[in-house]
């Protein structure tokens, strides 16, 4: 061991270390952290996922995917990899979880054990790229979205708890949700589906 301060040590080792054992350990802790949390009711999860062509055999490349758990209340963070995009890796799940529009999330919640959030960071990417098709369109439906985030903004400024950025919420941030959910409503009629801002107010209205 060495150190470059008194307050930064260096451990060295001169023999083959096996990486893996120790990730899998972790990996092992934080696996048990996320099973077993969410049974008592206060557990909210954020999930993401990016899928990437993986070869199993040769010659032949498979869909698969690399899931991200988030528990922000725990300070966890999971990453796992599933050659499936199936939701059945979540259904010991009991708590809340916030992720993007995907249908298959929906065979979850009539159990009840789940609550679904949307995600408005998705919503939003559909806007941006339906700037080039409908800009009018596109550019309000943002700037509805970033008032959203400038109350989430003001309330880490403001370091509020969790009681009190729940009735801000409620007073600012649901107004604006409404507004833009009868816009949306009223766009949708005027617009075609698969046209970009057509997909965008779609999606965005499904969340």
């Amino acid at each position: 061991m060495f150190g470059l301060t008194t307050t930064h040590r260096f451990h060295l080792y001169s023999k083959p270390t096996d990486m893996r054992k120790g990730f899998n350990g972790l990996c092992g802790v934080i696996q048990i952290q996320l099973s077993t949390s969410p049974t008592n009711g206060s557990v909210y999860i954020f999930i993401n996922k990016t899928r990437d062509k993986v070869k199993r055999r040769k010659g032949k490349l498979h869909m698969s995917y690399h899931w991200i758990h988030h528990a922000p209340i725990e300070g966890l963070v999971l990453f796992k990899y599933d050659p499936s995009r199936s939701e059945t890796m979540l259904q010991e799940y009991n708590g809340t979880i916030q992720t993007d529009g995907y249908s298959g999330y929906l065979n979850l919640t009539p159990k009840g054990s789940i609550k679904l959030l949307a995600c408005m960071a998705h919503a939003r990417r559909y806007f941006e790229n339906a700037l080039d098709n409908d800009a009018s369109r596109a550019s309000y439906a943002l700037e509805q979205i970033q008032k959203l985030y400038a109350i989430e903004r003001k309330s880490r400024e403001r370091s509020i708890n969790s009681e009190t950025r729940l009735r801000y919420r409620k007073l600012y941030a649901i107004p604006i949700l409404t507004t833009l959910e009868v816009w949306l409503q009223q766009q949708t009629l005027q617009v075609l589906p698969k046209s970009g801002i057509g997909k965008a107010i779609s999606y965005t209205l499904k969340l």
